[in-house]
């Protein structure tokens, strides 16, 4: 954002500098041979406009053309991927919840005892589908959800910071030696309900999580449309 607002005022006082030296040299009458203080003033403030015309092309030539164009070409891309990746983890914790047999109703999300009730029918030693129990079922998760996440962190310089932090915020969550996640069993428990804080806390950062990858998405979203068309061209 500090950024962008740089490069706004470059612009702004750029354009105003020329369209000074615009008036000075072609629309104000030439100064009589009897230079007053107005006209001091006017050459004064043409020159300080020069200057800074001049600054801004170089700036155009120096930075814009081979820093900055390249830059956001290739921040889409990375946002283009980041997305996609946001879209996976998004697949994966569906996936969760639907064998929690979780309800996608309104009222159900940030409900922690709707949450609760679920657990209570849930024996996490029991199958689920090709796994042997629920810990086991979570270790799998988790290995896929830390592999996508990472796979992000390479490219932090390019997300923005509410992004990055959801991202850190999970990632720690499933790396807690003693978290739900962590694929060990829990002795004489009768139901999951041990997992309902983790739970909780991980379906909240996983909609964070999409909801800011979403506002990200639609700043550049004619420009991510397009990368992703393009990779789904050459690699599906």
């Amino acid at each position: 954002m500090i950024k962008l607002v740089h490069q706004l005022i470059i612009w702004i006082f750029s354009i105003i500098a020329l369209l000074y030296i615009v008036f000075y040299e072609f629309i104000l009458p030439s100064p009589i041979d009897n230079i007053d203080t107005a006209d001091k003033i006017f050459i004064i403030l043409s020159k300080i406009a020069y200057s800074i015309v001049a600054a801004f092309i170089f700036y155009i030539i120096s930075q814009y053309i081979p820093v900055q164009i390249p830059r956001r070409q290739k921040k889409i891309k990375i946002l283009a991927y980041v997305y996609n990746k946001a879209s996976i983890i998004n697949v994966l914790v569906f996936n969760l919840k639907r064998k929690l047999k979780y309800s996608f109703d309104i009222e159900n999300e940030n409900n922690i005892d709707y949450l609760v009730g679920l657990l209570k029918k849930i024996k996490p030693d029991g199958r689920i589908e090709e796994f042997e129990n629920w810990h086991q079922y979570f270790l799998h998760f988790k290995t896929q959800m830390l592999e996508e996440i990472r796979s992000m962190f390479f490219y932090n310089e390019y997300l923005n910071k509410e992004l990055l932090f959801e991202l850190i915020n999970i990632e720690t969550l499933l790396s807690f030696p003693s978290s739900t996640f962590a694929g060990y069993k829990k002795p004489n428990l009768p139901d999951m309900t041990y997992a309902k804080d983790d739970l909780y806390v991980l379906f909240k950062y996983t909609n964070n999580l999409l909801e800011f990858s979403r506002k990200e998405f639609k700043k550049y979203e004619k420009e991510i449309k397009k990368e992703l068309e393009i990779y789904r061209h050459n690699y599906c």
